[in-house]
């Protein structure tokens, strides 16, 4: 064996040892990683005695915001079956690896990586990569991908001088962001990258191949350590939460609906909601509820909600709002009778009319004092048959679901029957005959100013009749009567245009010169005992039958000769004292008025 392969195998030999320590340290390395991971993800667990499960699915903003990221740490560098002339490259343990990455987003980032392995026996490795990288955040869990490529200085396995070559990684890993100091440093415990490389040292030098010609490497390279975590990209604003109960003031028992409004969450994702009250059940989940508030004294109560979606403190919101409970007003009913006045038989319709501030249910019931009352809801009708005059009192009351009540009355009168009582003959003026002896049946002028007054109650009254009661003295006869009667209807046909046919002439028995008038009213029968009608086809009238004048007025006698008023007298006396052929005295003439004739 010459010296070059005796250092060859020496050196193969002492690699062989040194691996083995190197395994060891790795393994010790990595156990402690694990170790610091397991305590920084079950300390805060097990200081507030939960795991928030909901948090872990849905993410945290926080987690993602940042926008540089430096990574340092341990890297083990092992090469898969990589040879020259037969002779493998050997793995590199301990090594560096550090990695800088600016996110443009939450999500996509470009990175710079370098790897850093001197101490393998006769070889060494470097890497210069930079490429995309992708991170997706659960809850304070932040896996990673990344696509390297770049340059790479490797030498061995045995003479050849560290050369660069170019290669490419491509990888994934896990970072676990700390709750303390602000979230700015995180954990990577384990990043498992796969990596090619390809380096040219010239042309294989033989026999021996020791140095020269071409390793394409298939590499595996593990690594750990720590992430540091600066500025933000697209700060996730602080969560908020408002909420608004309504309605704002009810009853008992009425319910209540609280709504929130969420601001600076990812609606896409889970959110936990926790609500409280002061007073009523809630039911309902999520950002909407329903309070109950059967039961409840009246009075104020505040409602308190939370919303949370992770951990960070700009991932929860709080909201305060409140209802008002009023306290029950009674209600109040009016009551209304129509008619209010009617006669025994007939009904009355009762209407109640009640209001409930609360707007609660309200039922209606009647009572009466007299008759019988029936009702449908607010409305009753009263039947009053049987009931003697007089007012009745009906009671409206209403009630509500919740026992208060409220009463009113109306008062409904019954009248007795009334019999309508028939209009009364009633005397007029009357007139007196005592003036002028010569002519007693004439009617003078102050006779006229009385049958005047009579005239105007007959057109007053148009249905009315007037009878004319006239009389005579002791020292006067019947006929007198009569023609007193005939003349004062005389004066009112032809000087007051009163119908014939409304007046009735009759001869009382009242021993005076006078002529009553007596006014019957439409439907009334006149009531005149001891007096007669009078025969107006058979009243022999003398002489004027009114006025005061001295000339003389024309009569008509039966024999149809007309004479002045001394002519008359003249032809009387004549015929008085000449007998007739039979030796008999002449009748004296009947004289009749001119409407008569």
């Amino acid at each position: 064996m010459n010296l070059i392969e005796y250092s060859l195998v020496e050196q193969e030999r002492a690699g062989g040892i040194f691996q083995k320590e190197m395994c060891l340290r790795l393994s010790k390395s990595l156990a402690l990683i694990a170790l610091t991971v397991l305590g920084n993800l079950l300390v805060p667990g097990l200081a507030t005695g939960r795991i928030e499960a909901q948090a872990a699915r849905t993410g945290n903003p926080d987690a993602v915001t940042d926008r540089v990221e430096l990574f340092a740490g341990y890297s083990y560098w092992r090469p898969w079956r990589a040879d020259i002339n037969n002779y493998y490259y050997r793995t590199i343990n301990p090594g560096a690896v550090g990695s800088a990455t600016l996110y443009v987003n939450r999500w996509l980032g470009v990175q710079a990586e370098g790897g850093y392995h001197p101490n393998g026996p006769n070889d060494c490795a470097t890497t210069a990569e930079a490429g995309p990288v992708f991170r997706y955040a659960i809850g304070h869990f932040v896996p990673f991908a990344h696509v390297l490529g770049g340059g790479v200085r490797i030498g061995g396995p045995l003479l050849n001088k560290c050369t660069w070559g170019y290669g490419g990684t491509g990888g994934l890993g896990i970072d676990y962001v700390l709750h303390q100091w602000h979230e700015r440093i995180a954990i990577r415990p384990i990043q498992a990258d796969y990596e090619y490389n390809h380096v040219d040292y010239g042309p294989l030098l033989l026999p021996g191949g020791y140095s020269g010609g071409i390793v394409k490497m298939n590499t595996i390279r593990l690594s750990a350590g720590v992430v540091f975590r600066f500025g933000e990209k697209d700060k996730a604003q602080a969560a908020q939460m408002a909420c608004t109960a309504v309605p704002g003031q009810v009853f008992p028992g009425e319910p209540v609906t609280v709504d929130s409004q969420i601001l600076n969450l990812d609606m896409r994702r889970a959110r936990t909601y926790n609500w409280m009250s002061a007073g009523g059940k809630i039911s309902g989940r999520g950002d909407t509820i329903s309070i109950d508030t059967n039961g409840l004294a009246a009075g104020d109560y505040v409602v308190h909600g939370s919303v949370s979606q992770g951990h960070g403190a700009s991932s929860r919101a709080t909201c305060d709002t409140g209802f008002t409970v009023k306290p029950y007003l009674p209600p109040s009913v009016t009551c209304s009778a129509s008619p209010t006045s009617l006669h025994a038989g007939e009904s009355s319709t009762i209407t109640a009319s009640g209001v409930s501030p609360a707007n609660r249910p309200m039922t209606y019931t009647f009572t009466t004092t007299a008759g019988q009352i029936t009702n449908t809801g607010n409305v009753a009708t009263l039947s009053t048959g049987g009931v003697a005059p007089g007012d009745i009192v009906v009671t409206c009351n209403m009630a509500d679901d919740q026992g208060r009540m409220a009463t009113a009355t109306a008062m409904v009168n019954v009248m007795g029957i009334t019999i309508p009582v028939a209009p009364q003959q009633r005397s007029l003026c009357s007139l007196t005959f005592n003036r002028d002896v010569r002519r007693p049946a004439r009617v003078d002028n102050e006779a006229k100013g009385c049958l005047d007054d009579v005239a105007l109650a007959l057109n007053r009254e148009s249905g009315s009749q007037l009878v004319i009661i006239a009389n005579h003295g002791t020292d006067e006869g019947r006929p007198t009567a009569d023609e007193r009667g005939m003349n004062v209807k005389e004066y009112l046909t032809a000087e007051k245009g009163i119908d014939p046919s409304r007046i009735q002439v009759r001869r009382g028995s009242s021993p005076e010169h006078t002529a009553e008038n007596v006014l019957v009213p439409n439907g009334t029968t006149f009531l005149g005992d001891g007096t007669t009608i009078v025969d107006e086809a058979s009243v022999v009238r003398h002489g004027g039958t009114y006025g005061s004048g001295a000339s003389g007025t024309t009569a008509h006698v039966r024999s149809g000769h007309t004479a002045t008023r001394h002519g008359r007298r003249k032809r009387a006396k004549t015929a008085a004292a000449a007998p007739d052929s039979t030796g008999a005295a002449a009748a004296p003439s009947t004289v009749q008025p001119p409407h008569l004739q």
